[in-house]
């Protein structure tokens, strides 16, 4: 699993998550959830089956820090 960041135009950012199989998407996705239950926060990702990423929107690099470090603590593929 590789964890990336990137600003978009509007200063807001996008977590780029690339995984090596397609299977594991889901599995990144159902720990999204549970880290958007965990932090009391909505989480808005989409799922790209065909490049085996996940888009995560988030509002500035600190956000993308938190983001990875719970994914980092709560996903088995990590």
């Amino acid at each position: 699993m590789e964890i990336n960041y990137k600003t978009t135009e509007d200063n807001c950012g996008n977590v780029i998550i690339s995984l090596s199989n397609s299977d594991e998407l889901l599995e990144v996705a159902n720990t999204l959830e549970f880290i958007s239950k965990l932090l009391c926060n909505h989480i808005s990702y989409d799922l790209d089956f065909d490049s085996n990423e996940i888009t995560v929107f988030v509002n500035d690099y600190y956000e993308f820090l938190t983001l990875r470090g719970k994914l980092l603590d709560h996903c088995a593929i990590a």
